[in-house]
């Protein structure tokens, strides 16, 4: 083992059980999107009490914090997500969720502690590294786009990120980590069609026009769209989520509304989709002499892992890998995207960045009320992530 990782190593143990400790404090009291101030208050004071006081709030719960090595360099960032999800929790954990129908299961309890850890090494081992070292605690992940508005407000300037790197824990075998170069997840963009027909008895059908006929249509005609026209060699979905329409069984419906959602693992993909969606919209109501309005709403951008810094990270992992004698580590390239949605890519469409996967165990899947997290990923990932960090920094 080389002396940098044996001396983050040690630096690590010095920590763990605080870590495991705040986890477990977090996990008990979960919060959802930009409503994280207690998940938010409990990481400040822990970097406080660390020394780390370079610290400024933004995006209502989000946190930004600088470890400065004093010495002329470059900065990287570390993000973690702080929001829980809308679930009951159905574990038997002695540290389980205190609070109905909220629940950290998606790991950012674990990943929010992990970072936390990270800030504890780094801060210790600061002669290891030239440059600043940028934590994003970043709110709502999972639904209200938190990295989104941590950008505007300035989590990627003074000082100017270099480069960002996330990881997440997935359901695999501890010791797993996968990367991937280019787009790692989905595009994804969300669309609402209401259409507009003519109410009539339903005895006398030819004097309306039958909304939801139209609004039938045009849902078969979309769900032929990824067979039809998206290359079989990407991946995509549409999800047609809802259907609104009719007021009685002997009246023609005047109105439909329709709403859903669209992932694609390329940008190309994902025009084509809403191109199409557009030209059924139109040509079966012309076609029905029904009138409608569709409106797209902007999702989230595809996590794109930047080829060069990705290259650094399976360099330094490769490395750990091999030097890392606490467990058999499983270090694996991953060639295709995933459909998932990550609002990392708000960070990886504006700088160079790299998403990776860590196993976390075999439990349940992600947003699954019996999802659990073995903590023994932290002598991994806390190990991992401080030591890529202090390679991208130090002196050459």
């Amino acid at each position: 083992m080389n002396d940098l990782l044996e001396k983050v190593l040690k630096v690590r143990d010095e920590y763990l059980d605080q870590v495991i400790a705040i986890r477990r404090e977090i996990h008990k009291n979960p919060e959802l999107g930009f409503e994280e101030f207690k998940t938010s208050n409990l990481i400040k004071k822990s970097l406080e009490s660390m020394g780390i006081n370079d610290i400024e709030e933004m995006a209502t719960t989000g946190l930004v914090a600088i470890i400065d090595s004093g010495k002329a360099g470059k900065t990287i960032a570390l993000r973690s997500e702080l929001d829980a999800l809308p679930i009951d929790e159905d574990t038997n954990l002695t540290f389980k969720s205190t609070i109905k129908n909220k629940m950290h299961a998606c790991g950012h309890d674990v990943h929010s502690a992990n970072l936390l850890g990270v800030a504890f090494i780094l801060n210790e081992l600061k002669e290891k590294f030239s440059g600043k070292v940028k934590l994003i605690f970043q709110p709502a992940e999972e639904t209200g786009a938190g990295a989104k508005y941590m950008i505007e407000e300035g989590a990627l300037d003074n000082p100017k990120v270099d480069a960002i790197f996330g990881l997440h824990t997935v359901p695999e075998d501890l010791g797993n980590i996968s990367y991937g170069f280019g787009e790692q997840t989905a595009y994804t963009d969300f669309f609402q069609i209401e259409i507009k027909g003519k109410s009539s008895h339903s005895a006398r059908p030819q004097e309306g026009i039958d909304a939801i006929l139209v609004g039938s249509n045009i849902v078969t005609s979309i769900n032929s769209i990824i067979s039809k026209f998206v290359s079989p060699f990407d991946n995509a979905t549409i999800t047609i989520g809802t259907f609104e329409g009719g007021k009685a069984e002997n009246i023609i419906a005047d109105r439909v509304k329709l709403s859903g959602m669209i992932r694609a693992t390329s940008l190309e993909s994902n025009n084509v989709i809403k191109d199409r969606i557009e030209k059924i919209v139109t040509n079966q109501c012309l076609a029905m002499g029904a009138e409608a309005s569709i409106n797209f709403i902007d999702g989230y951008p595809a996590v794109i892992n930047d080829e060069e810094f990705t290259k650094c990270f399976a360099s330094v992992a490769e490395d750990f890998s091999n030097n890392y004698d606490e467990r058999k580590i499983n270090l694996y390239e991953v060639r295709n995207p995933i459909l998932a949605a990550e609002d990392f890519g708000f960070y990886s469409n504006l700088i160079p960045a790299c998403y990776i996967s860590i196993g976390g165990g075999n439990f349940a899947p992600q947003h699954n009320p019996k999802f659990m997290v073995d903590e023994d990923v932290f002598k991994i990932s806390l190990s991992l992530t401080a030591y890529l960090a202090i390679n991208f920094l130090k002196e050459n």
